[in-house]
């Protein structure tokens, strides 16, 4: 969400700020704007006419929600949402996911865990002298 550009994130230029930026650069060959538009467009109607327009809905209107709920995003909070929170969940659903898993595998496999010096017991050996 963060890599559209849109108004909670668009750290580059507001949507108030149009007459600087990319837009006055076009603005002297209408073409080149017309071209930029029109590749806009080309995707809307790619969307709408696949069978992907039920998900385009869903996302479009998260993206709606987000700029109308949450105010504009400085770097410094961008930099703490997506390194310090958005990055620490990301990587912690795989271990919460296989978690199951692998404590399954200890009660369906007694032989490998339940050798006297395994690795999964070394710690313990370790802590008592052994």
């Amino acid at each position: 969400l963060a890599e559209t550009n849109r108004t909670p994130f668009d750290l580059a230029e507001g949507e108030c700020q149009v007459s600087v930026g990319f837009n006055t650069e076009y603005m002297h060959s209408s073409v080149g704007f017309a071209l930029i538009m029109l590749s806009e467009s080309e995707y809307a109607s790619i969307l709408f006419m696949s069978l992907f327009s039920v998900m385009f809905c869903l996302v479009v209107y998260s993206y709606l929600w987000s700029r109308g709920s949450y105010p504009r995003y400085r770097y410094d909070n961008l930099m703490h949402l997506c390194w310090k929170t958005s990055f620490t969940y990301i990587f912690n659903i795989p271990v919460f996911l296989l978690k199951p898993f692998s404590s399954g595998l200890k009660n369906k496999d007694p032989w490998l865990y339940n050798q006297p010096y395994s690795a999964f017991k070394t710690d313990a050996l370790i802590g008592q002298g052994v």
